[in-house]
């Protein structure tokens, strides 16, 4: 993903990264990672039936097991954990 935006910007990773960081608390990747975890969150709650691998694959993790340890370094508890504390909340449920 860096390397897609520094080639539309015409600049280095290097560069891209220290802008990041200068205008953020986290690197890029660490934040794209933070996104996507919290893309996941939203897919768990919406479809709490889904595999983790699926919701993993869907929101760009190929290795299961990656997006399980970047999952509980973000939220501080494994993909399986969060979905059981939050099946059956949707948004609808919340409202």
């Amino acid at each position: 993903m860096i390397r897609i935006l520094c080639t539309i910007f015409g600049i280095s990773q290097t560069y891209l990264s220290k802008l990041f960081r200068k205008y953020s608390t986290e690197s890029f990747n660490r934040h794209l990672a933070t996104l996507r975890i919290e893309k996941a969150k939203e897919i768990m709650e919406d479809n709490p039936d889904l595999f983790i691998k699926d919701i993993a694959a869907m929101v760009g993790f190929s290795d299961q097991f990656y997006f399980s340890r970047i999952f509980h370094s973000i939220t501080g508890m494994s993909p399986a954990e969060y979905m059981k504390n939050h099946k059956g909340i949707s948004c609808d449920a919340k409202s």
